[in-house]
């Protein structure tokens, strides 16, 4: 039986989020697609063009002020939303385009009725709150992309795995109150932005929704691989999501300039096979993948590559009656 293609949302017009010499610059859209396109043969892939996400569905997440903010930056020319998050004269169209990559690949595979894809685009989205860009990102694009299955798809739970050396702040934040989307985050800790403690559990109703594993630099990889693992052992228990979505940052790689941890390719394939085993056990339908960080563009592209391999051919479990 011929194995089932991944679907990959991507487009050229991420490059037009021109940040310059920045880390998180253009040249990481390049480097993922010729290492993707060069590793996998004719039909394991399903290249698809992603839609820009519309105003109403942006505010899913985010208050009219902040798109507003990001669109105004854009429109005078360019500017920085935070010291760390560069707003060039495309940035507000090409932020809708990364946003809407995510709500594409949420609509491809609910029209499948199983499946999983990967987004590869940019700016990423796991630092960006409600009202406020930062650390790279303007807009959250794997929270909109919850919501939306949520509202849209009424997929009423959803897990999100994020294993971005740098902690998703903007995602907890935005869950921090609900008992129906799960944040799940291992990330380096002393590390940007300081936040993700392990006493960070959730509030009101979202008590318990929320789980923190912060490991410090230098962590040896099976560890944090091994930790995973057992989280979402313990949480397949309790929690049964109808979509599983990850935030892929490969900033945890050895050879990445921004964090200090000692992951590898194989361990991005161990996360990756932990993470649709927790979606085959809790019988979820989908599993999407958003790119977040990665800014050594040899390690990132490999990085993408093993994580793409390990999502090839697989299929989340149909929902049983």
């Amino acid at each position: 039986m011929k194995a089932k293609p991944l679907l990959v949302f991507f487009s050229p017009k991420f490059k037009d989020h021109d940040t310059g010499s920045h880390p998180e610059n253009g040249k990481r859209m390049d480097a993922i697609a010729q290492r993707l396109r060069q590793d996998f043969a004719e039909g394991e892939l399903e290249w698809r063009e992603p839609r820009l996400a519309e105003t109403e569905e942006l505010k899913l997440v985010h208050t009219d002020a902040h798109i507003q903010h990001i669109q105004s930056i854009a429109a005078k020319g360019g500017g920085m939303a935070d010291p760390d998050t560069i707003v060039s004269p495309a940035s507000y169209e090409t932020g809708r385009l990364s946003a809407g990559a995510g709500l594409s690949a949420i609509d491809a595979v609910c029209s499948l009725k199983s499946g999983c894809a990967f987004v590869a685009s940019r700016p990423p989205g796991h630092h960006a709150s409600a009202n406020r860009a930062m650390g790279f990102c303007l807009f959250n694009n794997i929270a909109i992309a919850a919501r939306y299955a949520q509202q849209k798809h009424g997929i009423r739970k959803a897990l999100i795995l994020d294993w971005d050396v740098h902690h998703g702040n903007g995602t907890q934040n935005t869950f921090y109150e609900d008992d129906e989307v799960y944040y799940l985050s291992t990330h380096q800790h002393p590390l940007y932005p300081g936040t993700g403690m392990t006493g960070e559990r959730g509030k009101g109703k979202g008590e318990g929704y929320t789980r923190n594993l912060p490991f410090p630099p230098l962590t040896e990889p099976k560890r944090i691989v091994e930790a995973v693992s057992k989280a979402l052992e313990e949480i397949a228990a309790a929690f049964q999501p109808g979509i599983v979505l990850i935030s892929a940052g490969f900033d945890g790689h050895k050879d990445d300039p921004l964090g200090n941890w000692l992951l590898q390719e194989e361990h991005f394939t161990a996360l990756t096979e932990i993470a649709l085993q927790f979606a085959e056990r809790c019988k979820a339908q989908f599993v999407v993948s958003f790119l977040e960080g990665g800014y050594n563009l040899t390690a990132l592209a490999a990085s993408a590559s093993a994580h793409c391999r390990a999502m090839v051919g697989k299929e989340a479990t149909q929902k049983s009656d």
